[in-house]
């Protein structure tokens, strides 16, 4: 899977991590390796606009993903028949992080901001794939799922 970085803060992107999650994506899912996802690190004002657009929600998130698709979870998701941009990519969609937040969270969980960002950053993969939080029992696999990516 590819990962187009778009980093509009000064914070320096943990390449490692993120190729980590998308290496774990693509094993658990079957992803095929041109499908894309774009990463966009935003500052807290951005982030509270698009929370604000997207769901009436006037202050900022941690993480929003914007899928281009509606697909269902499964573990073997049927891409290949999902027409490519003019790039040759299959693209599920956005995933947008905000890095004051992530770090405020970081520090609360005392845990580094690089982990911190590599769960979000999975948990946006996995709402680009279909899978949602709604319910106990989404949430608990969501978890479970994230655990699996960030590995």
């Amino acid at each position: 899977m590819h990962v187009e970085v778009v980093n509009e803060t000064t914070w320096r992107v943990p390449q490692s991590r993120i190729q980590n999650v998308t290496h774990h994506a693509e094993q658990l899912f079957g992803l095929p390796r041109d499908a894309s996802v774009q990463l966009v690190f935003v500052a807290d004002r951005v982030m509270r606009r698009l929370n604000q657009r997207a769901f009436r929600r006037n202050r900022p998130t941690d993480v929003l993903a914007f899928p281009l698709h509606q697909l269902r979870p499964s573990r073997s998701i049927a891409l290949r028949k999902m027409a490519k941009d003019p790039d040759g990519f299959l693209r599920l969609g956005d995933v947008v992080i905000s890095v004051p937040t992530a770090a405020r969270h970081a520090r609360r969980l005392r845990r580094p901001l690089t982990d911190e960002v590599a769960e979000l950053f999975a948990h946006g993969v996995l709402h680009l794939l279909g899978y949602d939080h709604g319910r106990p029992r989404e949430a608990s696999r969501m978890e479970k799922l994230t655990t699996r990516l960030v590995a």
